[in-house]
């Protein structure tokens, strides 16, 4: 048991209540572990946070790292902070800036805390300097001035590590996280003690006061946050019974406890929620309870119970009765008053009470008139009362409530429909027409019964129109292809004749003719077909009012040939009896100024080009080399060399008929660079893929041989 602060007159009386014991929990170093979760309220750090446990270490692992007591790092990034012990019993505190590099501790040496021992032991960091308290008592500091990271993903664990387990093996208490730094002064004057009021600066506060020590406490698996933030931790793994991996006895501590007085006087007995019984006697009540943060407190109350008194009287009247408390009654029947006794309680007066007026009932139906007990003869229907004097046993009046109905004559409203004609109610009228009629019948009573009749034909008449392309059958089977009026008769719901005036409009299929116009393409009127040449094509639309409408397409599309040819000594556009523009390529595709002929003969040598048009419509050929006015063509013995262009390409043309051709090209240095052979020739195209320069073409045939000098650009 731990010690309890209380006066000393006290003392006793808490010992009787049996106050709660101090716990801890027992982690057996293997897989135990307490996760208080992700809560903002633990990232504590930037440069002022202090920790604070109790441990009790079953073994000591042999690095510090081991022993996991405190943690909330942030791994992979060293952001957070820890306390820890291991290798002989030293303390190890770290924490870290978020960045790589950042982490800073301080790992104690020589401080040999023993195993199966309570040491209370503290960390705290104030911007500029690490420090480790062991029993109140700083053992260690470092020099630093990182501000500490945080993680909104890393939760707060007790007793292992979240990413490498580490797990703690002995026993945890009292542990508290604060967002600012504790002196020791502090540390030592709180250290021995639990906290029973709210502390300013303490974001979690364990004080493992939970379970039964060394008991079963299957059900027992959370760990309760006192810092007023419930962030309520989770345990995992612990057996929960027994003397390890268990609630066990914890650190002794002392506790602050409170005593509050209390008088209450109280009309009779009261429930008492504090005891969940009736409290029916005075004297002195003693209620054991828990403040907010978990402490001992005691209510006692200083109980008067003031009697109750009970009466009762019997009464007689003819009409009405005021009771004690001035309740008026008028009825006969068992009643309760209250009124205040001489202690200011309740004193409750039971009444027996008779009402001496005799009552009676009468409810009657007449067709016109009424005679009441005293004679009175009542002629309109409603609630009367007839008054018979002094005709009770104790001198009273007798009184008779007297429900009447005067029927009279009776009027009704009914419906009657027909084909033809129909009966009245009465037998006494057929009704062939509509409109409303007046029959008399007598009811069971003997009273006159007038019927109201409203009398409506049963056929039925209606509009329909309707309008399409072919011809239409009208509901009763007709078919109507011409527009016009037409009536048409069916059988209603009620079996009488429905006659139906049906306006019918009959619409037809119409043509036209669209002219269309492109250079290249045009879209047909529907949208869908797409024409590259001229010519008449057909589509099918429909019309306004949904009929076929048949569209003839004229369609136009100048076909151009934007073909050139290059003899060597002009350029001619293919097309004929159209437009022409002689443009030069090598100039950006600029105008020749009055080139608009068919043929073109370029001042100089380059590529050129032809755009025609027609109609609005143009089209521009491909680029052609020609070699202009500085390679004229050669001409000697019928035969004529002639450039395409200056890269060559050549044409050879012979007057005559030529046979048994050889044809030779030789470079300036007499190597020989091209050969071929024909057995006969008029005309021939030569291509040389040479490099630029000047060549020696030699030709032999069957009448002899020519020369001619060749230029390459």
């Amino acid at each position: 048991m731990k010690r309890i602060k209380l006066l000393f007159s006290l003392l006793g009386l808490f010992a009787a209540i049996g106050l709660s014991a101090q716990n801890a929990l027992d982690f057996d170093g293997t897989d135990d572990k307490v996760n208080c979760g992700t809560s903002t309220a633990f990232n504590v750090g930037g440069t002022s946070f202090s920790l604070e446990a109790w441990i009790l270490a079953h073994s000591w692992p042999s690095s510090i790292f081991q022993g996991s007591i405190i943690l909330k790092e942030n791994n992979s990034n060293n952001g957070g902070y820890m306390l820890r012990a291991g290798s002989n019993g030293n303390l190890g505190f770290g924490m870290g800036a978020g960045t790589n590099g950042s982490w800073t501790e301080i790992n104690t040496s020589g401080l040999g805390m023993d195993t199966g021992k309570w040491y209370h032991v503290a960390a705290t960091y104030d911007g500029s300097m690490m420090r480790v308290y062991l029993n109140g008592n700083q053992v260690d500091s470092n020099s630093t001035t990182i501000s500490v990271g945080t993680s909104t993903s890393t939760p707060l664990t007790i007793g292992y590590h979240p990413s490498y387990g580490r797990y703690w093996d002995g026993k945890i208490d009292e542990v508290r996280v604060w967002n600012v730094t504790l002196t020791q002064a502090q540390i030592k004057a709180h250290k021995d003690a639990e906290f029973c009021s709210a502390q300013s600066g303490l974001r979690a506060y364990y004080k493992f006061n939970q379970g039964s020590a060394g008991g079963s406490n299957g059900n027992v698996t959370s760990l309760t946050d006192y810092s007023g933030y419930g962030n309520n931790a989770t345990l995992s793994n612990f057996a929960l019974y027994g003397s390890t991996s268990n609630w066990v006895s914890g650190a002794t501590l002392t506790r602050d406890s409170t005593v509050q007085y209390d008088t209450i006087t109280h009309c009779g007995g009261y429930f008492e929620p504090l005891s969940n019984n009736v409290v029916s006697k005075s004297g002195d009540y003693v209620y054991p309870t828990k403040t907010q943060m978990g402490c001992d407190s005691i209510i006692k109350k200083h109980v008067t119970i003031l009697p109750l008194s009970y009466s009762s009287i019997t009464i007689a009247v003819c009409d009405s009765f005021v009771g004690p408390a001035g309740q008026a009654y008028y009825t006969t029947g068992t009643y309760q008053d209250k009124i205040p006794n001489h202690a200011g309680c309740d004193s409750t007066i039971t009444i027996h009470l008779t009402v001496g007026v005799d009552t009676g009932h009468v409810d009657t139906t007449v067709c016109y008139s009424y005679k009441s007990p005293s004679g009175k003869t009542l002629t309109s229907s409603g609630l009367s009362y007839d008054v018979l004097t002094n005709a009770s046993s104790i001198g009273c009046d007798s009184v008779v409530a007297i429900q009447l109905y005067v029927l009279g004559s009776s009027t009704f409203s009914i419906h009657l429909e027909y084909c033809d004609s129909v009966k009245s109610p009465s037998g006494k009228y057929w009704y062939s027409s509509p409109g409303t009629y007046a029959d008399t019948l007598i009811s069971s009573l003997g009273c006159d019964s007038i019927l109201s009749i409203q009398v409506n034909g049963k056929k039925s008449f209606s509009t329909l129109t309707h309008a399409q392309c072919d011809p239409w059958m009208s509901p009763s089977g007709k078919w109507l292809d011409t527009t016009g009026t037409y009536l048409d008769t069916l059988l209603n719901h009620k079996f009488c004749d429905s006659i139906i005036t049906i306006d019918f409009t009959r619409y037809y299929a119409d043509s036209s003719t669209l002219k269309l116009f492109d250079c290249h393409q045009v879209t047909s009127a529907n949208g869908k077909d797409v024409f590259t040449r001229s010519g008449t094509y057909q589509t099918t639309l429909v019309n306004q009012h949904g009929c076929d409408s048949v569209v003839t397409m004229e369609v136009t599309i100048p076909q151009l040939n934007n073909g050139v040819q290059n003899n060597g000594s002009e350029l001619s556009a293919v097309a004929t009896g159209v437009g022409y523009q002689w443009l030069n390529c090598s100039g950006n595709m600029s105008v020749v100024s009055g080139a608009q002929s068919m043929t073109f003969v370029p001042s100089t040598h380059g590529y050129y080009a032809v755009e025609v048009s027609d109609r609005g419509c143009k089209d521009t050929s491909k680029c052609v080399f020609f070699q202009g006015t500085g390679l004229t063509p050669i001409e000697s013995n019928g035969l004529r060399l002639s450039y395409l262009d200056g890269f060559g390409n050549f044409q050879l043309h012979s007057d005559a008929q030529l046979n048994q051709v050889k044809l030779e090209v030789y470079d300036m240095n007499g190597r020989l660079v091209y050969s071929t052979f024909k057995k006969e020739m008029t005309e021939m195209n030569l291509h040389l893929e040479l490099n630029p320069g000047n060549y020696l073409l030699r030709i032999n045939h069957s009448e002899g041989n020519w020369n001619s000098l060749l230029q390459i650009h």
